[in-house]
């Protein structure tokens, strides 16, 4: 498995995030390798989280993603290419339904 997947998902899971799901694309889509969502408790906590994990990409050397941090956003996003971070409120998680949405994919037990 992707180490860089492995410090994401334990950053997350280290600072709080609940329901972390990673939801596995390799070698199935062009788009990216993987997804991992995870909800956040409010906005502040969302917003932490997201510059938790733009710490750890900037210390592992890596510059090239970006972030949707939507003032006051419900979904938070990071794409770091072949994988992509969402960030959600509770019940925004609960309207989008990514893991629904993709559930013909394997999900990863981390």
């Amino acid at each position: 498995m992707n180490e860089l997947l492995k410090k994401i998902v334990e950053k997350l899971d280290k600072k709080l995030a609940e329901e972390i799901v990673v939801i596995d694309f390799e070698h199935r889509s062009s788009i990216t390798d993987y997804f991992v969502i995870a909800t956040a408790k409010n906005y502040r906590h969302a917003s932490s989280l997201c510059d938790e994990i733009y710490e750890l990409l900037t210390n592992e050397g890596i510059t090239d993603f970006r972030i949707n941090d939507t003032k006051d956003s419900g979904w938070l996003v990071v794409d770091i290419n072949d994988i992509v971070v969402h960030i959600f409120l509770k019940e925004d998680r609960e309207k989008y339904q990514l893991e629904k949405l993709w559930a013909d994919q394997s999900v990863l037990r981390m």
